[in-house]
């Protein structure tokens, strides 16, 4: 699968040993290498402006490496993560606009690949934004804040996050933006994103 290289997984273990695991997209910006994920990865840790968390990432080729949450948009619940990614490639997006009954795959990192087979929803009475759409890709822990994927172009077409019945998901078209305004030299300084002003 051509995004196995820009999927890793993510971890965290809270002193009172209770384990969050999801996963992040890779992403270039400027040359520079980051993990886009979900805000979920943050746990029950809480925050203070300025301050750099660390997770573990799981890299395609197995390795895991030291990580640091630098980045949080609390309106989008997106999270940027820093790491030394070895062996890892930006993904390949795809911006277009996509239809109800489109089949589609959630994937998340573990050890291992972890595969969600669904369709596109296009129904939002569920979902807490208009920014989102969902799947009917019954996604785990696993599969939050991995991509979700096009089976007819093989691209990353959105972000997955988790409820039920169905699966929310941010496409990449939002996703893309709200990486690219946290990114901005201007926002950089802030490490904590409360409004997109």
């Amino acid at each position: 699968m051509e995004f196995s290289r820009s999927l890793v997984g993510l971890e965290y273990e809270s002193s009172d040993y209770v384990s969050w695991h999801s996963s992040g997209i890779v992403v270039e910006h400027n040359g520079q290498k980051q993990i886009v994920t979900s805000a979920y990865i943050l746990g029950n840790r809480s925050w203070e402006e300025g301050e750099s968390l660390p997770v573990n990432v799981l890299l395609p080729n197995r390795e895991k490496v030291p990580g640091i949450i630098t980045y949080i948009d609390e309106h989008y619940n997106v999270a940027i993560v820093s790491a030394e990614l070895r062996e890892t490639d930006a993904a390949s997006f795809d911006t277009n606009v996509f239809k109800l009954g489109d089949v589609v795959t959630a994937v998340g990192r573990r050890n291992e690949l972890t595969i969600f087979p669904g369709k596109i929803n296009i129904r939002k009475d569920h979902l807490e934004s208009d920014n989102l759409m969902s799947s009917s890709c019954s996604i785990n822990e696993s599969g939050i804040g991995g991509p979700l994927v096009s089976n007819s172009s093989g691209k990353v077409i959105g972000m997955n996050f988790f409820s039920r019945p169905r699966t929310p998901f941010m496409p990449s078209n939002v996703l893309l933006g709200c990486e690219n305004f946290i990114m901005r030299p201007s926002v950089r300084k802030l490490a904590l994103v409360n409004n997109r002003t």
